[in-house]
């Protein structure tokens, strides 16, 4: 395991188990408070770290020398995981702001707003503490995912100390005339809360769907793939080109398929080459009427690796 893959598995882990804590003190302070902002939040990091568990094992299997067994790579995986994490997200939340509207309706609920305020200040202590540490992280391996991660715990940490100063001013009215007003602050937190986190499910669900329907990718990715490559296909003769870009996951697929210039140094090479594609194509078109088939032909094998987006050391 090089540099970079041991950085990423460290952080994955401390993120998991950061999750996994901050769950179980939710349940346990969502029961002594009987805060449904507080349960809501325990049950989202419920969720992140059931997930970040899953990405473990995920990133585990990504070393194993038997990864093989995928046809196209295991990329998928990654927005497969995603995609369900922000489905159970957006159940939750729904579930949550119903629930809050019904409580509302019914006259709010009194919560233990002192123990509360020690579950905030848990909460943005550690979101600050674990967005620092994944923000190190991602700088040293320049991984995406941690950089997204390490804005979690930020916001995570937002979101405790938000919890903390709106109950240390619930605990501070206790004895006032807003008394029975205060009964309606926890729901209306847990509607602040869907509010505020429902839009990052969404987007996830959005973006990971479309990679795993194949759907075009992004103009700009496309874009920024064409500039790239625009000088070295100069110096390639060829009368047509074709280019196709797909995400997967962190993976960036390019297929680039040229149509060589008759008459130059590389067209015996290709039509031998055609001739072979052929001889492959008529056989398997006997067994498949519906195919689609696509032959490489490289003297070196890390061109067989890097077509499924693995690199040879």
């Amino acid at each position: 395991m090089n540099d970079k893959s041991s950085i990423d598995s460290q952080a994955l882990t401390l993120t998991a188990r950061g999750n996994l804590a901050i769950a179980i003190l939710g349940i346990l302070f969502a029961l002594l408070t009987r805060s449904n902002a507080i349960l809501l939040d325990g049950a989202l990091s419920i969720v992140n770290a059931a997930f970040a568990f899953l990405l473990l094992r995920l990133d585990r299997l990504s070393q194993r020398s038997d990864r093989e067994r995928f046809a196209f790579g295991d990329e998928m995986f990654g927005p497969m995981l995603e995609v369900g994490k922000g489905s159970i997200e957006l159940t939750l939340l729904g579930f949550a702001a119903l629930s809050a509207i019904v409580t509302v309706v019914a006259g709010g609920q009194s919560v233990n707003s002192g123990m509360a305020i020690g579950y905030g200040a848990l909460v943005a202590v550690a979101g600050t503490i674990l967005a620092a540490r994944q923000g190190k992280s991602a700088q040293r391996s320049g991984t995406p995912t941690l950089d997204r991660d390490a804005k979690h715990w930020f916001n995570h940490g937002m979101t405790g100390a938000a919890l903390a100063v709106a109950f240390i001013f619930a605990f501070l009215m206790r004895e006032t005339d807003l008394s029975e007003t205060l009964r309606y602050l926890d729901p209306l937190l847990v509607l602040g809360m869907m509010a505020v986190s429902i839009s990052h499910p969404l987007r996830t669900v959005r973006d990971n769907w479309t990679q795993l329907w194949g759907r075009t990718p992004e103009r700009a990715l496309e874009t920024r793939a064409r500039r790239f490559l625009d000088r070295a296909l100069r110096l390639v003769p060829h009368r047509e080109s074709r280019l196709r870009v797909g995400r997967l996951g962190q993976q960036v697929y390019v297929r680039v398929d040229l149509v060589i210039s008759p008459d130059n140094d590389l067209t015996d090479d290709v039509r031998d080459h055609d001739r072979v594609r052929k001889l492959l194509f008529d056989r398997l078109h006997e067994g498949f009427p519906h195919l689609a088939l696509d032959v490489n032909f490289t003297a070196d094998r890390i061109w067989m690796q890097r077509a499924i987006g693995e690199d040879e050391g």
